[in-house]
């Protein structure tokens, strides 16, 4: 039966445009679709980590704004001290012109993209998919669905019942140049004020993102914890851009991202850091599985999605699920681990190592060996004291503490 695409995707976020790019680039007709106006503004802390730039496969120096080599932590709004690292480990974009530029790319390898048209409905038939918007209906043998945490495509198919909402408050604010030019190439990170999250600070060209984020269990105080990261930091607000609260989904096990003919691929798919809430380079590595497993499909190299599920547990979600020890650990001693960063090099390198890409979380867990089961024992009993803390926390009382009371 005739179809007009033989993939549309929905979204043209990273996952989005990126999988449309690689499924253009092996000649496969694709049709992206977003509901926005391209540039589209997007309120995001824009910090792509060092291996996204290694993943991607044509240079994006255009679209960075500022490489960060130095970080400013903070405990609780306190004990403050910097690091520097020797490379670049976060490269800083706006991503209103970051996604445009993929999205360009996609179109310059033959992608299709249509714009402001909103999907309205994803209908999966045996042999098609159908996917209205409101000017028209397509038709395509497959499609992905990267339209986000509350894009319609999942619900519409049956997929991502399980997922792990996180809660996140941030801002774009324009501030005295003179700060950009002392602090271009550094971030301000605090941890501990609250007993799930952190708050943080990403210089951009000529502007800074101020943004904070928790669990939804403690989303009541996130409003006081960031106006109080905002009085801490050493900057003037001028003139505030925007501000935006917005969730980050987090996927559990056994929660499906794929159907007969429908993958869901980045924040669709719930693929972000539970820890940081990082999620560009887990779209940008779905997208790219996703259209790979689709033009091995269209091939007859492979017989279902499956495979692009089966890929996504092993190379992304397997150690996704391998931060929750760490971050149990650390959200139940984060005074303890803040003076480890402060007075232990190695545990900053460490730390950048995993933000370049170079560091798996999972090799923590197996420097075990043999005696991982002292490792889950140890993270278990973290976890039931960071849920003590969650339930007992007072934002009041806890702002401003010192680094030996949480030790």
């Amino acid at each position: 039966m005739p179809v007009d695409y033989d993939v549309i995707i929905s979204g043209a976020g990273p996952a989005g445009s990126f999988a449309a790019y690689s499924l253009a680039k092996q000649n496969r007709k694709v049709l992206l679709i977003d509901k926005e106006k391209f540039p589209r503004y997007k309120v995001c802390g824009g910090g792509l980590t060092h291996k996204v730039a290694q993943f991607l496969p044509f240079d994006i120096s255009e679209v960075i704004e500022r490489q960060i080599y130095n970080v400013v932590f903070s405990h609780q709004l306190d004990y403050q001290f910097k690091k520097r690292s020797k490379e670049p480990f976060i490269f800083c974009v706006s991503r209103d012109k970051f996604d445009a530029f993929l999205v360009r790319k996609a179109r310059e390898a033959g992608a299709e993209f249509l714009e402001e048209q909103a999907v309205e409905g994803v209908e999966e038939k045996e042999h098609e998919v159908i996917v209205k918007t409101a000017a028209k209906a397509f038709t395509s043998h497959y499609m992905i669905g990267a339209d986000g945490a509350m894009g319609i495509t999942a619900s519409s198919v049956g997929l991502m019942k399980n997922v792990l909402n996180c809660v996140a408050i941030e801002s774009e604010m324009e501030v005295d140049p003179s700060f950009l030019e002392e602090s271009g190439r550094t971030i301000y990170l605090d941890w501990g004020t609250m007993p799930v999250g952190y708050a943080w600070m990403f210089p951009k060209g000529d502007h800074i993102s101020i943004g904070v984020g928790t669990s939804y269990r403690l989303s009541r105080h996130l409003r006081k914890y960031y106006r109080r990261f905002i009085i801490y930091l050493p900057v003037k607000e001028v003139r505030t851009i925007s501000y935006k609260a917005y969730s980050i989904p987090i996927r559990q096990r056994g929660s499906k991202i794929v159907t007969k003919r429908v993958a869901l691929a980045g924040d669709a798919a719930g693929l972000s850091d539970p820890l940081t809430g990082e999620g560009i380079y887990y779209a940008l590595a779905s997208g790219s599985m996703a259209a790979e497993a689709i033009d091995k499909l269209l091939k007859g190299e492979i017989q279902s999605l499956e495979y692009y599920e089966k890929r996504v547990n092993l190379e992304i979600f397997q150690d996704l699920l391998a931060v929750y020890p760490l971050m149990h650990f650390f959200n139940a001693m984060p005074g303890y681990f803040h003076n480890l960063m402060d007075t232990n090099e190695r545990y900053f390198r460490a730390f950048i190592r995993i933000l370049r890409g170079e560091k798996k979380y999972d090799s923590f867990r197996k420097r075990f060996g043999p005696f991982q089961f002292l490792w889950k024992a140890a993270w278990k009993f973290a976890r039931y004291k960071e849920n003590i803390k969650i339930q007992n926390f007072r934002f009041e009382r806890k702002i401003g503490n010192s680094a030996s009371n949480e030790q």
